[in-house]
């Protein structure tokens, strides 16, 4: 096979990985899929993964035994990411954003596609070594940044809601106290869609007290499931206590009562 053939097969072979992370392959699969011999094929997977580690997009992980294979799995690499999120503080102390009440609007950035894919692939990096199985939010703000955590995880994503549907069948509920505005809530997510012992990953986009997040860790613990970890895209600096103390979060937030905001980033400086 020629240099150039060599050469395609290695930019498709790594698409099919790029686009499929955390999913296994066997060496069979592509194996057959080139017509190849395995150890042509384990020599791909060396020059993919040395090249994915040198430009900081992740790695290549191997399995050993039957059900073994390869996967790809993101690295969250603050240099790759820094960028995004320096736009977006640069974005969020824009003066149109703020609100009444110390809150910012920012759905439009969350809801571009280019931005919730890189923060849901850092959030992937962070917490793949926690292996968890599924991805646990609240309706409605965090759901972009959560399904592309779940899509680089390869695991289902679970939408709780603030109200019951009738169509979601049978649910379980959960009562929890905001942080800021202490008013009591609650959350429902349907019984069938989380199963005993599962290991859940919540992910949000934004904490002022962390009451929301509380309050997702109550109702996966109403399922007998573990909460593996806690990612927030924004956290406020006030409050200083927090309702969790467990949690990663990519920017801080300093709401003053002039109306004005500050935004720093803290993925890099203390996790």
């Amino acid at each position: 096979m020629g240099k150039a053939d060599r050469l395609s097969r290695l930019a498709a072979i790594s698409l099919e990985l790029a686009e499929n992370p955390a999913r296994i392959f066997s060496l069979n699969y592509f194996s057959e899929k080139f017509s190849l011999a395995k150890s042509t094929v384990s020599e791909d997977m060396a020059v993919i993964d040395q090249a994915f580690r040198d430009n900081g997009f992740g790695s290549i992980a191997s399995f050993a035994g039957a059900a073994g294979g390869i996967c790809y799995r993101p690295a969250p690499d603050i240099s790759r990411y820094h960028h995004v999120l320096e736009q977006l503080s640069e974005q969020l102390v824009e003066p149109r954003r703020q609100l009444a009440g110390g809150f910012v609007f920012y759905s439009d950035l969350i809801s571009n596609p280019s931005v919730a894919s890189a923060l849901g692939r850092l959030f992937a990096g962070v917490f793949s070594c926690c292996q968890p199985n599924c991805v646990l939010t609240l309706e409605t703000k965090g759901i972009p940044i959560a399904l592309f955590t779940a899509h680089y995880l390869n695991c289902p994503l679970l939408v709780a809601r603030r109200n019951n549907r009738v169509t979601e069948g049978p649910t379980v509920s959960t009562h929890y106290l905001t942080g800021s505005a202490r008013r009591i809530e609650t959350m429902f997510l349907p019984r069938r869609s989380l199963e005993k012992d599962s290991r859940v990953l919540i992910i949000d986009d934004f904490m002022k007290a962390g009451g929301a997040a509380r309050g997702l860790a109550q109702l996966a613990g109403e399922f007998e499931a573990t909460v593996v970890g806690t990612g927030v895209m924004a956290v406020t600096r006030e409050p200083e206590q927090k309702l969790v103390s467990d949690y990663v979060a990519l920017l801080e937030l300093d709401l003053s009562q002039e109306g004005q905001t500050n935004a720093r980033i803290v993925w890099g400086d203390k996790n």
